[in-house]
């Protein structure tokens, strides 16, 4: 993956179709609310977001002939996520920003938890609440601390409001999600388990 990052955008580039084409994501500041996933945006706004910017920057925002535009939303961590045999997970659980890229991972780590804490629970109803509610107790914490981290990621943490010089750095960027990737859902839910009595 490729980024650059400036005071008032930042660009994403990254290989797709074996390394034939490249998949562009910049995020910039509010050009206007549009409530879409697929609303129509302006080459030349984007072209003239990046410009000044370095050749690369240049010639991949040159490329581009279609632009699609979304807004960011955000909302508070849930309570809870689990009602009787009902439970959420991913998105529906934890809709986070995409500065941390951790969407689907975060759905993936859920996934393997639920099935764990679902695992060898019969059809009793009693049974399958408790294994959800163990479910979103191990998931909650770590899925809140990324939700609430990705708020302060990207080009936010790099230009602080009123136009001040950026604070942050790529590494910096690095190190604020390495803890997220060291987390282990595994070795999380083998802590947990009961440990076997002689």
């Amino acid at each position: 993956m490729f980024v650059w990052v400036g005071a008032t955008a930042r660009l994403l580039a990254f290989p797709i179709a074996g390394g034939r084409k490249l998949s562009v994501v910049a995020v910039l500041d509010d050009l206007g609310s549009t409530e879409s996933w697929s609303a129509p945006g302006r080459v030349e706004d984007l072209r003239a977001a990046f410009e000044g910017w370095c050749p690369e920057v240049h010639d991949i925002v040159g490329a581009v002939d279609e632009v699609r535009r979304w807004t960011l939303y955000d909302r508070e961590p849930l309570r809870s996520w689990s009602t009787g045999r009902v439970t959420l997970l991913g998105d529906a659980a934890h809709p986070m920003l995409p500065h941390h890229g951790q969407g689907a991972n975060q759905a993936l780590e859920d996934a393997v938890a639920l099935a764990t804490s679902l695992r060898g629970v019969g059809r009793d109803p009693s049974s399958i609440r408790a294994a959800l509610l163990r479910y979103e107790e191990l998931r909650r914490p770590h899925t809140t601390g990324v939700q609430l981290g990705s708020r302060g990621g990207g080009t936010v943490r790099m230009a602080p409001p009123g136009g001040a010089k950026p604070q942050g750095s790529l590494p910096g960027m690095v190190a604020d999600v390495s803890w997220i990737m060291r987390y282990d859902i595994e070795a999380e839910l083998r802590s947990r388990e009961p440990v076997p009595t002689a």
